[in-house]
């Protein structure tokens, strides 16, 4: 799915008030022990890799990871990006994933938008997002559309 970046409604107060309230919001580049054994027992698969190469969004309570979003991960060089990568203006978004506990507030959106925010700040003009399972998630919140569809190597 591609997202264009220059869709105004990316802008971080436009973040629903309830949806992070009691939550701390964190950007930082790669992740911590913690975070990998969250993202590890929360998702599996190789997410906990891929945010460990790239930049993280992460939605946070009482200290521990409740939820994330990878941005710009280019270490993994998955088949289905090569030609995705090979452009300048495209940024790469994902995994995004949040905690069953807490989902159904928002928070995933949230994520979504300031991982697009921070793309758009690092000069990208699209966001690809790769290997998706919401499709519908994406339209909604993200603005983003079907450009391909994976049908193997």
């Amino acid at each position: 799915m591609l997202v264009d970046l220059a869709l105004t409604e990316f802008k971080d107060e436009a973040d629903p008030p309830k949806a992070h309230a009691g939550f701390a919001l964190e950007k930082r580049h790669g992740i911590s022990a913690n975070e990998r054994t969250f993202i590890d027992s929360t998702f599996g698969g190789s997410w906990a890799a891929e945010a460990g190469a790239g930049w993280n969004w992460f939605a946070m309570a009482d200290g521990a990871p409740v939820g994330f979003c990878t941005f710009e991960q280019r270490f993994h060089r998955w088949w289905w990006l090569t030609t995705w990568l090979a452009r300048s203006d495209v940024g790469v978004f994902g995994p995004l994933g949040v905690h069953q506990s807490v989902r159904g507030i928002g928070l995933g959106s949230v994520l979504a938008r300031r991982t697009l925010c921070s793309l758009r700040s690092l000069g990208f003009a699209y966001a690809i997002i790769p290997a998706v399972g919401p499709v519908e998630f994406y339209e909604r919140y993200c603005g983003a559309r079907v450009v391909e569809r994976l049908t193997g190597p």
